[in-house]
């Protein structure tokens, strides 16, 4: 710890009522197990949350968070741990917090969000991958060629990231795109990893994924509908497989396989992509999981609906696409 900082003190953190910082925050929460999660990126149509105010602590089925009121406020606030216990070590025991100072502060987003491709574009201009990018996709088997094809992005500085955009498109423009937390926030963390969701050319989605041990690892746009990742790989292709997320879709480009990645199972497939997907040959590749069996299951069914038939296909070896790339290639290192 650097000389002259004050240490944080966790366990007073921890001790904050989660109930109470999710009041402040603004999140619609109840002393109660089952309820909607109050994270923005999870549109949770299925209560899945569950709050424990006797142990303080939460957890949501649906997107998988959990922890302690230091990590419920690091999730709904996108900020880190440590800033996290700041803000509640702030806290009076009777006052509510005055926020910390932001270099930067803007509305939050708003119900009339809309996908911007325009800002959106300016952003993966300016977020370049760094050598810890190519390092993590590396590590996974992930090759610089495959990297750049789908242009993977990588947040450099927040801060002045949202300075540059603002300047450049205006406050409510930048507000209304999606690119903002709870808050005011920068909505993805430094280092985080860039994904441009693209429709027909057009980027209409992001979604990060923290290199480091922050929550939540993905992090999508506020108040933007999620599509799945690579939609512009099922015209040209005759078969297509539908993987969980973006980087078991580029271990399938790695693999010679077309994939798109679902939006996840409380965003099913829309009636005009399985419309494109009524002519391929369409195969779902689930992790190994009771997660990923549910996606699969309610993904064919979803299709079957539309007049698509589905195969589910299991892997000969690993949890996941990405597990299986990093075999496969280990084995013929």
């Amino acid at each position: 710890m650097a000389a002259g900082l004050p240490r944080l003190d966790w366990s007073a953190a921890r001790s904050v009522p989660i109930l109470r910082a999710a009041q402040l925050l603004g999140a619609a929460l109840v002393d109660k197990r089952q309820q909607r999660c109050p994270f923005e990126e999870h549109p949770d149509d299925t209560p899945s949350f569950s709050l424990n105010t006797s142990k303080n602590l939460f957890f949501c089925f649906g997107c998988g968070r959990k922890g302690s009121v230091i990590e419920f406020v690091a999730a709904y606030k996108n900020i880190g741990n440590a800033d996290a216990c700041r803000w509640l070590l702030s806290l009076s025991a009777e006052a509510a917090p005055s926020l910390p100072a932001k270099p930067v502060r803007l509305p939050s987003p708003t119900p009339s969000a809309a996908p911007d491709p325009e800002i959106y574009e300016a952003l993966l201009t300016r977020s370049l991958l760094s050598v810890s990018g190519r390092n993590y996709l590396a590590k996974r088997c992930i090759s610089s060629a495959t990297a750049e094809l789908f242009r993977v992005a990588q947040i450099a500085n927040p801060t002045a990231t949202l300075r540059a955009l603002t300047d450049q498109f205006g406050t409510k423009r930048v507000a209304a795109s999606g690119l903002l937390a709870a808050g005011g926030y920068f909505r993805f963390p430094r280092d985080a990893l860039l994904f441009a969701h693209y429709d027909r050319g057009v980027p209409l989605f992001l979604q990060s994924r923290r290199l480091d041990n922050g929550t939540p690892r993905w992090m999508g746009l506020g108040g933007i509908s999620k599509i799945p990742f690579n939609l512009d790989a099922i015209e040209p292709a005759s078969e297509v497989y539908l993987v969980e997320g973006a980087i078991d879709v580029l271990s399938a480009h790695e693999l010679g396989l077309a994939a798109i990645g679902l939006p996840g199972a409380s965003a099913p497939l829309s009636s005009d992509i399985c419309s494109r997907l009524r002519q391929k040959t369409v195969y779902i590749l689930p992790d190994k999981d009771t997660p990923g069996a549910r996606i699969a299951e309610s993904t064919r069914e979803t299709l079957l609906r539309h007049g698509v038939l589905a195969t589910i296909q299991r892997f000969e070896a690993g949890k996941d696409l990405n597990d299986h790339l990093v075999q496969k290639r280990g084995r013929h290192a």
